[in-house]
């Protein structure tokens, strides 16, 4: 049973709809099953009632890694290196759990990767457990990254522009008079539904405690340690 996955739909353009629409005008031989969040656990049911049934491709994402019991031939894995462009200092992480959890859900006989040679991807890199993790923790450390040292993102958000503002204001003024303004990376505003500013602060928990508890009284503020994304 061939499984497709894609990486990240955003960038490529080439998402699991695409896939699925490709596939079919080649005409090629089997049924075709597009699994997303939504359908996973009514198409997990069907495939392991007709399992047996003739041979099925199965086009997805991430999803894919929650597909247990559904014996997979062939693995293809499609634009990987997509999640070098959102995942931050954890990108490396995130493609190696994401390898490993489709390994580990689908058990395929063969895997095929296919990625875009410019962007440096090794994936075999990946492929070398304790490797990797020498290798991700070094960079770790040489950049100043958890776990050797903390990220702490302050996010604030308001209806209000100009609230958010006043509040952004009061933030910066605390973290200059604790001694702390060359630490801080910010503040990055952006519009949504309503106004929102990011700060970054980065160094050790211990002379930062004090300072976040102080920030975390204002309304509307929220902080996140080492967060996944920045």
């Amino acid at each position: 049973m061939p499984c497709l996955w894609g990486g990240n739909i955003r960038f490529l353009n080439i998402g699991a709809e695409y896939l699925e629409e490709t596939i079919a005008n080649l005409q090629a031989n089997g049924e075709i099953f597009r699994i997303t969040a939504e359908n996973i656990k009514k198409f997990r049911k069907a495939l392991r009632v007709h399992k047996t049934e003739g041979q099925r491709i199965i086009v997805g994402t991430q999803t894919l890694t929650k597909l247990y019991g559904v014996r997979c031939h062939s693995l293809i894995i499609i634009g990987i290196e997509e999640l070098l462009n959102i995942g931050g200092y954890r990108a490396g992480e995130r493609i190696f759990q994401t390898l490993m959890n489709l390994f580990d859900a689908l058990c395929p006989d063969k895997v095929y990767v296919f990625t875009d040679i410019k962007r440096g991807l090794h994936i075999q890199e990946f492929m070398d457990f304790d490797g990797f993790y020498s290798k991700e923790l070094e960079n770790r450390q040489g950049a100043e990254f958890p776990p050797f040292k903390r990220l702490f993102l302050l996010e604030v958000e308001k209806k209000s522009q100009k609230a958010g503002e006043k509040t952004i204001m009061k933030i910066k003024k605390s973290i200059e008079d604790a001694g702390f303004s060359h630490l801080m990376i910010g503040p990055i505003y952006e519009k949504r539904q309503s106004h929102r500013w990011r700060i970054i602060l980065k160094g050790e928990e211990d002379g930062l405690l004090g300072l976040l508890f102080s920030i975390y009284g204002h309304e509307g503020v929220r902080i996140e340690v080492d967060p996944l994304y920045i």
